[in-house]
């Protein structure tokens, strides 16, 4: 069966503006890698928290500065998600144009989320040797697992019609608001599957951050974005702020009303309780505010002059080596935290995150002129 991409865009159309295009969405990727290192840094050489939940007691920032650490690194997670449909429908827009069919794209996409399956499972058990010597295994259910898992499945959404993914896409982003109880219901055992899917939350020693549904919408949301953007790339950007300011806007006024779309309701006053959203699961307010202002972000990064952002800029470096760089950057912070540097204070391990980086940049670009050689059915193209 053809792609649809193929017969709605011409061979001519689909290459005049590819790689401004790519700069965009690969820069945006390289710039919440970043934002992912600060996290990462944050608890592991600080004393940051992740534990925006639906239920039981918030995180509490001990000042502006942490909380805004933390909010700041918001983006990372629907950016990722989001970025990885629209990316997804680029590769399978470039493969048609190789020759591949619809079956080796997705046979691409299951491989490459098995990898990613299998590297989280393989971190997460590796990090958790401590606890395992001391009696107590229990492993955390992060982004990486549901990353790999929504690849493997988003592939076979690639050809659905965008009024029926509209329909799943939304469908999905809303379910926590009809599955979850209230959020005095939190730690409530529920089934292991259950867990995974819809509700996170504690599973005997192991916690799980990230369930399938919600995130896989944003999935399919990226799929939307990437089908409209190949259709008519700059009709999609002259509207990218327009979506982006109303994403904002209906954030605003479902905060306001403090009811749906909050998951739960808005504890104490002023910008920081405003701002303090519900994560896991994502609820509406968090998925609209991080999503708005992923949008603008990349509306920007878009009207960047291409000369600006040179193969060798660190954005592009990190967003074309986005699995090799999530790998490596955790090595290097362990290095330091098993160095010493624990429990710092906040402005202290600012700069060991800039270094971190730092160290991570020449690898990051070895790696990509590595694979950049390799051919396009080669292994090294899943990193």
């Amino acid at each position: 069966m053809t792609p649809p991409v193929k017969s709605k865009i011409t061979p001519h159309k689909a290459t005049q503006q590819p790689s401004h295009r790519v700069l965009s969405i690969d820069a945006l990727r390289g710039f919440i890698m970043i934002l992912m290192a600060l996290d990462h840094a944050n608890m592991l050489l600080s004393k940051g928290s992740s534990s925006e939940f639906w239920g039981g007691p918030l995180p509490r920032s001990e000042d502006s500065l942490a909380f805004f650490t933390r909010f700041v690194t918001h983006l990372c997670a629907p950016g990722f998600f989001f970025l990885m449909g629209i990316g997804m429908v680029y590769f399978w827009h470039s493969r048609s144009e190789r020759g591949w069919s619809l079956q080796q794209i997705r046979h691409y996409f299951a491989k490459r989320g098995a990898l990613i399956v299998a590297i989280h499972f393989a971190m997460s058990i590796l990090f958790a040797i401590p606890s395992l010597i001391a009696g107590r295994f229990g492993i955390v259910y992060n982004v990486l697992y549901i990353l790999g898992f929504s690849m493997i499945a988003a592939a076979w959404f690639l050809q659905m019609p965008i009024s029926l993914l509209t329909f799943l896409c939304t469908g999905a982003l809303l379910l926590p608001e009809f599955v979850l109880g209230e959020p005095s219901t939190f730690g409530t055992p529920v089934h292991p599957l259950m867990r995974l899917l819809t509700v996170p939350g504690y599973m005997g020693n192991s916690v799980v951050l990230y369930t399938f549904f919600p995130w896989f919408g944003l999935t399919l949301l990226g799929i939307i974005s990437g089908r409209l953007m190949m259709k008519n790339h700059q009709a999609f950007f002259r509207r990218l702020p327009l979506i982006s300011a109303s994403a904002l806007g209906l954030f605003m006024a479902l905060r306001l009303l403090n009811v749906f779309g909050n998951l739960r309701p808005m504890e104490g006053t002023g910008w920081m309780a405003f701002l303090q959203l519900t994560k896991y699961p994502p609820s509406l307010t968090f998925m609209l505010m991080m999503i708005g202002v992923n949008l603008g972000l990349l509306y920007v990064l878009d009207k960047m002059p291409a000369d600006m952002l040179k193969p060798q800029h660190p954005l592009l470096v990190f967003g074309r080596s986005a699995l090799f760089f999530y790998v490596i950057h955790h090595f290097v912070f362990i290095a330091m935290m098993y160095a010493g540097l624990r429990n710092l204070p906040l402005r202290a391990m600012y700069p060991f995150w800039i270094l971190g980086v730092l160290i991570t940049y020449p690898l990051c670009r070895r790696y990509a002129a590595f694979k950049h050689k390799k051919p396009a059915e080669s292994l090294w193209h899943f990193f």
